[in-house]
């Protein structure tokens, strides 16, 4: 049958007149060392590897159509004749059924009294989960009533403190236990937070953050008949200041808690025009040098230049506004203020949770350095990626992956286009660059096909890659180069008579096996093998003093699963080639 559709002396001519007319150096680039790697000064730039398409070699056809091929492996064969059907039929065994009772009684109860109690155990179950549930509910409305209290607490003695001077009486009793109840609230949380949203022919809507992974709602917390007395209250301070989002961290000390109190409270701040109390607010908690808390006004907010989610944009807000206000804070040492910035970033981070989130953050940065003096965007998307949560990086990079395929297909038609977007996709590499230094420093686990990805879009060069990812990468490159000039490379292998360059050629087999057989190349697959079992006897002994005995199993040892797999799923075709395969490997096949 291999005679009939593979002529031994036409293969045998093609390779020996390839090496003839075509000569090539093999040349497999070994992985650099890490170390070595460090000791450069500057990356070097790998050359760009073109792919070509594979040579055409119509002469072995034993490669399936690959259309064919793929329509046969993806769905079974449906044509069968009725003798094979009605024999395979036969053939199959019988469901098991469960054992019947010898008392027809017993039986009857098997059949109609055991389910009854069955589904009895069910309900019960049901009303059980459901109790459950209701009861965590009520627990987490009561791990909430501090929280509630501290925000009933907080809105009063901010109203009533505005009747009185700082070191008046008054103000003081309106403050008398605040900050008690602000740390019993928090626990062990890190801030509270307070914002205001708007929406479209709606009323607004009052939430309190940071208590939970997701904002609550004023009504949620307080209860119905509560929040219609506070909600007014918050609304009416929150529209008057201007102010969008309040938040307080955990940190805050007694004394500034304090006087933040009383700077919120100032009702001189209100005289001023729509945008003056947000920035006469903000200079007064910087001339305090009160860092622990983040304000945002109406005149804070930023232009976006795309509908994000509204946490989203919220992050972006406050992370441009608390970066804003840190130059104003004074007789900070610059260790301090590197440190400040971190928390900022962390604190912006840490709710968000969510890759998809992430990647809106990191996306969206270069808008605040637009747009905020004095802030270099390389250096922000430094320190956000810095203070980035390492579980959430790779997944969030693969959000930016996707943005960055996205905005490379797009077909632009004008110059303004096309410059707007290229912007884009250079800062989205950029991005991409730094989380890439940030993976190989931290030498993060789990990372070979992000950086593999990073190489084919050109962000970052072969050098700079760990050893183990440039290896798959030149496994891939290996068997490009075979696809293109098999007849060269297997014609050089009939032609090395050195045990080590013959060993060198059995390596370079063994690897590319694996990316041939995922690329369904059955015909390179089939000349390597066929090669293989023509090598003669005196350098199978050459190769056996160096501890290969076994030609064919050294090579194909760890991929016959693979190939049996296919046989047993391929069609007609697809079988045919890998049956050729499974000849050639003899006893080892």
């Amino acid at each position: 049958m291999r005679e009939e559709i593979y002529s031994h002396s036409e293969n045998t001519e093609r390779i020996e007149s390839s090496v003839r007319s075509e000569e090539i150096e093999i040349e497999i680039k070994q992985p650099e060392h890490a170390d070595e790697r460090k000791q450069k000064k500057a990356p070097l730039i790998r050359e760009e590897i073109r792919h070509k398409p594979s040579e055409a070699k119509k002469e072995i056809p034993v490669k399936p159509e690959p259309e064919k091929a793929e329509a046969e492996v993806a769905e079974p064969e449906k044509k069968k004749s009725v003798d094979q059907g009605s024999e395979e039929s036969e053939k199959k065994a019988e469901p098991m059924k469960p054992a019947l009772s010898s008392d027809p009684m017993t039986q009857l109860r098997n059949w109609l009294v055991k389910p009854k109690e069955q589904e009895k155990k069910r309900d019960k179950k049901k009303e059980e989960k459901k109790e459950g549930k209701e009861e965590e509910k009520e627990k987490e409305l009561g791990d909430y009533e501090p929280v509630s209290k501290f925000v009933q607490s907080l809105v009063k003695a901010m109203l009533r403190s505005g009747y009185y001077s700082p070191d008046h009486p008054g103000s003081k009793d309106a403050k008398s236990g605040l900050y008690k109840e602000f740390t019993e609230a928090l626990g062990e949380k890190e801030e509270i937070g307070f914002m205001i949203q708007f929406r479209p022919g709606q009323a607004p809507e009052f939430m309190v953050t940071g208590i939970s992974s997701e904002p609550i709602t004023l009504k949620k917390l307080l209860g119905p008949g509560t929040s219609e007395l506070f909600f007014p209250k918050y609304v009416d301070y929150f529209e008057r200041k201007k102010l969008i989002n309040l938040t307080i961290k955990k940190t805050i000390s007694n004394h500034n808690f304090h006087k933040f109190v009383d700077i919120m409270s100032d009702p001189t701040v209100d005289k001023g025009g729509p945008s003056e109390s947000g920035r006469l607010l903000t200079r007064m908690l910087a001339e305090h040098n009160i860092t622990e808390i983040s304000a945002i006004f109406e005149d804070d907010l930023i232009t976006l230049e795309s509908k994000l989610p509204w946490r989203v944009e919220m992050g972006i807000h406050r992370l441009a506004k608390d970066l804003k206000v840190l130059p104003l804070y004074k007789g900070i040492s610059k260790s301090e203020l590197m440190r400040l910035k971190a928390k900022i970033v962390q604190d912006i981070i840490r709710p968000l949770r969510r890759p998809e989130f992430l990647k809106d953050i990191l996306l969206n940065l270069y808008l605040i350095a637009r747009q905020v003096p004095d802030i270099d965007r390389e250096e922000l998307e430094e320190a956000v990626i810095d203070n980035f949560p390492m579980k959430m990086l790779i997944p969030t990079s693969e959000y930016v992956f996707q943005e960055l395929k996205r905005l490379s297909e797009l077909k632009l038609e004008t110059e303004e286009q096309k410059e707007l977007i290229n912007f884009r996709i250079e800062s989205i590499k950029s991005i991409l660059k730094k989380i890439a230094v940030k993976v190989l420093m931290e030498d993060i686990e789990g990372t070979a096909g992000f950086l593999e990805q990073l190489f084919y879009h050109k962000i970052v060069s072969f050098d700079e890659l760990p050893p183990e990812v440039q290896d798959k990468i030149n496994i891939q490159i290996m068997a490009d180069e075979f696809q293109k000039q098999p007849y060269v490379w297997l014609g050089k292998f009939m032609e090395a008579n050195k045990p080590e360059d013959l060993e060198l050629f059995i390596q370079y087999f063994q690897k590319i096996l694996t990316p041939l057989i995922d690329r369904k190349d059955f015909q390179s697959l089939y000349m390597i093998t066929e090669q293989i079992s023509k090598l003669p006897e005196k350098k199978r002994q050459a190769l056996a003093e160096k501890g290969i005995t076994d030609l064919e199993k050294t090579i194909w040892s760890n991929q016959v699963l693979k190939l049996i797999r296919i046989l047993l799923e391929g069609g007609p075709d697809v079988r045919k080639g890998v049956e050729e395969i499974f000849i050639l490997l003899g006893e080892f096949g």
